[in-house]
Formats: structure tokens, sequence, C-alpha cells
């Protein structure tokens, strides 16, 4: 199978993981213990201005760098943010071009430092 020109690496998928780890920890998000089952994953819980916010971080992506979150308190996250109003999913993704990922890093953290309080972030 012919891999396209902008396929996510592993290397790059680590650099990706280790600078969002790296920025989600400074932020306050605890490392959520791994389910053995599910190898490819690193998840966080970050609290915010509108409660708990549980953060997964997938990595075996091939495309997009993805990151899968969701706040807890859907009806207060809603009113203050661009999440889904049902569930309130409020997911990351960044297309990986040209070898670049401290641009979708810089990305993926500025969309979780908003929910943070002003003088915390």
């Amino acid at each position: 199978m012919a891999i396209a020109k902008d396929n996510i690496t592993k290397k790059a998928q680590d650099k990706f993981l280790e600078g969002v780890t790296k920025g989600l920890l400074e932020m306050g998000a605890e490392a959520q213990p791994q389910d053995k089952n599910m190898f490819s994953h690193k998840a966080f819980k970050l609290d915010t201005i509108v409660g708990e916010l549980s953060i997964t971080i997938y990595t075996t992506q091939r495309f997009l760098f993805s990151i899968y979150a969701k706040f807890e308190n859907v009806n207060e996250a809603k009113s203050k943010f661009n999440c889904n109003p049902h569930s309130g999913k409020f997911n990351f993704n960044a297309v990986y071009r040209n070898g670049n990922v401290s641009k979708p890093v810089e990305e993926a953290l500025m969309h979780f430092e908003c929910t943070q309080p002003k003088n915390k972030a």
C-alpha cells in the first residue's frame, strides 16, 4: 500500500503527543490510568471554568492529529464554548502538512487554554 506524502509518521505522532502532553500538564491536567486493552491513547482530566473536561489523545492517527474531548457539564459548557450542545464534545483536529508538528501542537494547546480561568492560562 502506498503511503500518502502527508501521512503522519510515528515520529511526528510521538512529537505531537509529547508536546500536547507537556502543555496539558502545565495547564494542570491530570493524566488518567490507561486501560490495558486500549494501548493506543493517553487520557487526561482538565478542570475548566465550566467543570471537568475529559481529554483523549489517540496515538495511531494517520491523516489528522486528533484529540477527543468532552465536557462533563454540557449545559454550562455549551453556553461558553463552541462544543456539541447535546454531548459536550469539544474535539480538536489538525491536518499534518509538510512535516510540521509544532503548529498543530500550538493550535491544540490554544484550543484547551481557552477553557482555563484567565489568570491560570
